[in-house]
């Protein structure tokens, strides 16, 4: 039940007469219950189970179909979205199909949606992880003083040297502090030129090389060229 102090507004769903949609995500269908001459027409609330989604099923005279609440709410109250849109649940409830909480937007305002309300597991809690959030801090500490990934990987056999690379250069675990200001103050020792060049002549290419070592592609190409350190 609602609050008694809660205006619920109802609309008519376009296209299915005998079905409404409120601002409050609840849909209702129009039905006539008796029998004979004792018959009560009446509003009765759908169920929408306990799925991810909550779905009801419309019906018509030769046609069914079966609905998310959320879009039906957005499509009752706001309209169609533009090409490319899809639901955003602001707080990432998905059985939340409050209009308030509802907006069409793009699959990245719908990433950024989940980062927000921290439902995007990073770092240590991400399923494929190998290093801890401990792992990576230490890691930049060894990096930025000099030492070469390939060295720094030698202590973490469960992982690679371009995996060391990523995480010291903040291309993963972005969440930790000063993932930014390390790329910014990266400077190259000649440990790490002539990793470069070595890792080059092997067949690594200049992007892979750029995201393994925290540096932009020309940077790279410069240090192969011998132009550059």
């Amino acid at each position: 039940m609602l609050p008694n102090d809660c205006i619920e507004q109802w609309r008519a769903v376009e296209g299915w007469p005998g079905y409404e949609v409120s601002d409050m995500g609840r849909v209702r269908s129009w039905r006539s219950q008796g029998r004979r001459a004792a018959i009560t027409n009446s509003w009765k609330i759908m169920s929408t189970g306990e799925q991810k989604y909550k779905e009801v099923r419309l019906r018509a005279p030769g046609r069914t179909v079966k609905i998310r609440v959320h879009v039906l709410v957005l499509l009752t109250f706001v309209g169609p979205p533009a090409d490319g849109q899809e639901v955003r649940h602001l707080d990432d409830c998905k059985h939340n199909n409050k209009l308030s909480n509802l907006c069409w937007g793009t699959r990245c305002e719908n990433t950024d949606d989940k980062r927000r309300n921290n439902r995007i597991p990073q770092g240590e809690k991400h399923y494929a992880a190998k290093l801890t959030d401990a792992d990576v801090v230490a890691i930049r500490e060894r990096a930025n003083k000099g030492e070469s990934y390939g060295s720094i990987s030698k202590d973490y056999p469960q992982t690679c040297e371009a995996s060391i690379g990523y995480a010291a250069s903040g291309r993963t675990f972005k969440h930790l502090p000063n993932a930014a200001a390390f790329r910014e103050s990266r400077k190259v020792t000649n440990e790490q030129v002539s990793d470069i060049r070595r890792l080059y002549a092997s067949g690594v290419t200049q992007t892979a090389l750029a995201a393994q070592f925290g540096l932009g592609q020309s940077h790279v190409s410069r240090i192969i060229r011998g132009e550059s350190r």
